[in-house]
């Protein structure tokens, strides 16, 4: 209030009516409402938006609102790496490749053996219910909301967003027919309540229209056939396969499904509804109690990436992008360069090797981290290998593959 009195949109002091501007023709009533309007409202719409309990402003730019809302709803940091991505196991002292700067590897699921993603359809009571000791567990889930439902404006989501957690788009009504409408629309609603994008969607009912209008909007789409996914398979990223467990069923069967992950080195996706209990009867549930030993049992593993459904897919989707892309040599140098898909997250990393020699983006080594790796940023669209300045050039045929292909 001081700031804008000194500014003259108004007086601390009691003035006169005519320094107030009553009695002004209605035009300059009208200028002198918007001047102030203009000075308040860029300082309270943000405090608003910012805590997830109403509608966005409308953005004259909607690319740099996108943009704005894309920095959220991607994860969590789980180290103190660039990628933030969580650290593989392994021996900690490796040293930097001296050999030739040749053989680019990417390291599928960050260097783990394997990717495990827990999703829960349709935002069911008893994930609210249950919501404390899922967050208790220590793991990213993804939580795909029908936005039609009454519990979508529950403001346990809003939590499980700073918690880490992804929220997806489930539709708004959970129709057999999908409509580009009801995306859409389930869409908006995640985002003007809680200002964020929404990357990843899974069809109702594993229905074979929503893959067609997935494919537009999102990064990736989830169905319900069961299936792995592997680092180089050629799986439809927008009808992933996922594995839904039978009602009741026990740790044991869920665990089973852990160790196939593992036997092949693929990512299992985790098809849920909720648990016992709730209001609204979950579909096929399962017992809490189950699910959480057999989460327990995956992360006493220690060679699983457990993680959202937007942080598995932008990595297998981005190591697949540099696999495909073709290498550019130049003298001893080569450069890779590649597109990444539509609707990509920003801020994603791959963890990649090298025999030897010095990775660059945008002018800058990137550091060799002692678990053994290199991370690239995908954003950058561009790598290059080049060999180091105390070793003379060597002619070498350089190709990039994903490891365990």
């Amino acid at each position: 209030r001081e700031r804008i009195s000194r500014e003259g949109c108004w007086k601390k002091q009691k003035r006169g009516g005519a320094e107030r501007g009553e009695g002004a023709p209605a035009p300059v009533q009208a200028q002198r409402a918007a001047t102030i309007a203009a000075r308040i409202v860029p300082i309270f719409l943000p405090l608003l938006s910012s805590a997830c309990i109403g509608r966005l402003p409308q953005a004259a730019d909607k690319q740099a609102a996108r943009a704005e809302r894309g920095r959220g709803n991607t994860g969590v940091r789980r180290s103190n790496d660039t990628s933030g991505l969580p650290i593989p196991p392994g021996p900690g002292n490796l040293p930097r490749p001296s050999g030739k700067p040749e053989n680019l590897i990417v390291l599928p699921w960050a260097g783990f053996k394997a990717a495990v993603t827990y999703t829960f359809d349709d935002g069911s009571s008893s994930q609210i219910e249950h919501y404390d000791e899922l967050q208790a567990l220590g793991v990213p889930v993804t939580f795909y909301l029908t936005t039609g439902s009454p519990d979508a404006a529950n403001p346990v989501w809003a939590r499980a967003l700073k918690d880490g957690h992804e929220l997806g788009n489930h539709s708004k009504s959970h129709a057999r027919g999908g409509r580009a409408s009801d995306i859409d629309a389930a869409t908006d609603f995640i985002e003007r309540h809680c200002g964020v994008s929404t990357w990843t969607m899974a069809s109702p009912f594993g229905d074979p229209s929503y893959p067609p209008l997935a494919s537009h909007r999102f990064l990736v789409n989830r169905g319900v056939v069961p299936g792995l996914i592997g680092a180089s398979d050629n799986v439809d990223p927008f009808d992933l396969p996922a594995y839904g467990p039978p009602q009741q069923a026990p740790a044991g069967l869920l665990n089973a499904q852990v160790e196939t992950a593992r036997t092949h080195g693929k990512w299992r996706v985790f098809l849920l509804h909720g648990f016992a209990g709730g209001h609204d009867g979950a579909y096929m549930p399962i017992r809490f109690a189950d699910f959480a030993a057999s989460v327990d049992y995956a992360q006493m593993r220690g060679d699983v990436w457990i993680d959202s459904m937007v942080a598995v897919a932008a990595y297998w989707r981005g190591q697949r992008s540099v696999a495909a892309c073709q290498p550019k040599k130049t003298g001893a140098t080569t450069t890779w360069t590649w597109a990444l898909p539509a609707h990509f997250p920003p801020g994603r990393y791959l963890r990649v090797r090298v025999d030897g020699g010095t990775l660059s983006q945008k002018g800058q080594p990137l550091p060799w981290h002692p678990r053994g790796y290199y991370e690239m940023a995908l954003d950058a669209g561009t790598l290059t290998l080049s060999p180091d300045l105390a070793r003379p050039p060597a002619s070498y045929s350089p190709k990039v593959w994903v490891e365990g292909r």
